[in-house]
């Protein structure tokens, strides 16, 4: 009698392929509000876990301040957060770090339009 094959249980529902995760940011700042932390912890925690191997780092801003400046500042945010990733093991070479400075809002504002729901970093993982 052949041996039986006991199939493995599925992943942990947090394990969903492209699970966002957000972190956000103080007006004009690229340093990450106090959840930074638990983010890049969740997400490092459960890497291996869940067979995450790729990730995505995109900074962004709210419409206050002009294009230019934005689009540096979300880039200085993006890679403040992917930094914090590769302090707690993820490999850099497993990140695409890239900045959206205020074209893709969160919330759609005016120009000029300060909103925290704007300034953040959006990290997407996949396997």
């Amino acid at each position: 009698m052949p041996p039986r094959t006991v199939a493995a249980p599925p992943p942990p529902e947090i394990c969903t392929d492209q699970q966002p995760d957000i972190v956000f940011f103080d007006f004009d700042s690229d340093l990450p509000t106090g959840g930074a932390s638990q983010t890049i912890d969740f997400v490092a925690g459960n890497a291996e876990r869940c067979g995450w191997n790729s990730y995505r780092v995109v900074g962004h801003t709210d419409r206050a301040g002009s294009n230019l400046y934005n689009g540096g500042l979300s880039m200085r945010r993006a890679q403040a957060i992917a930094d914090l990733m590769v302090g707690k093991g993820i490999e850099c070479g497993a990140m695409t770090i890239t900045a959206e400075g205020e074209t893709n809002p969160r919330v759609p504002t005016a120009d000029g339009i300060r909103s925290p729901e704007n300034r953040r970093v959006e990290i997407t993982v996949s396997k």
